[in-house]
């Protein structure tokens, strides 16, 4: 592994933090933060999530999960996961609650998950977890990397699919109608 070469110290001149009241001498260099120089921002999960296909209650507990998930808070993530699956079940009607069921299934078969790692998704979403333990999931990062995954899944198939699908079939009607009355 090679080496990255140690960045300047130097505050850049038009800095007012970096000049003191006696002239531009450098002030103390313990009053600032030093990044590596390979430094990247972590991504940003869910941005381009179609949320504004999601009912309000549910995106509204989906932001939370992923505010959560950015912050490595995983125990949060998987009690605001679980809101979110509550939510979309609240939404959706018995049959909707089966179908997700499937799709979490389904999931787990093309992504290859292992069991005891879809065990935990599948208590997560479908709260089958102890009722006396007040934090029954304590997640490590791969768990709520794969419990994100599996829930924008559900929540693609359960709401954003179908509403892309009637907003490009309502645009392609449209068209179709216009060119048909010219």
């Amino acid at each position: 592994m090679a080496a990255h070469p140690r960045p300047s110290r130097t505050r850049p001149q038009n800095n007012p933090a970096s000049n003191t009241s006696a002239g531009n001498a450098p002030s103390n260099n313990d009053n600032f933060i030093e990044l590596h120089p390979g430094h990247a921002r972590a991504p940003q999960t869910g941005d381009d999530f179609g949320l504004n296909y999601l009912p309000a209650p549910v995106a509204h507990a989906f932001k939370e999960a992923l505010g959560c998930y950015r912050h490595g808070l995983n125990m949060a993530f998987a009690a605001m996961c679980r809101l979110t699956a509550a939510a979309v079940f609240d939404d959706l009607d018995e049959s909707g609650k089966l179908k997700a069921f499937d799709q979490v299934d389904d999931a787990r078969q093309l992504g290859d998950i292992d069991d005891a790692t879809f065990n935990i998704v599948r208590c997560v979403i479908f709260d089958d977890g102890p009722d006396d333990d007040p934090a029954p999931f304590k997640l490590n990062r791969t768990q709520a990397a794969v419990l994100l995954e599996v829930l924008k899944d559900m929540l693609y198939q359960s709401y954003i699919r179908g509403g892309k699908l009637r907003s490009a079939l309502w645009m392609r009607r449209y068209f179709a109608e216009q060119a048909q009355a010219d």
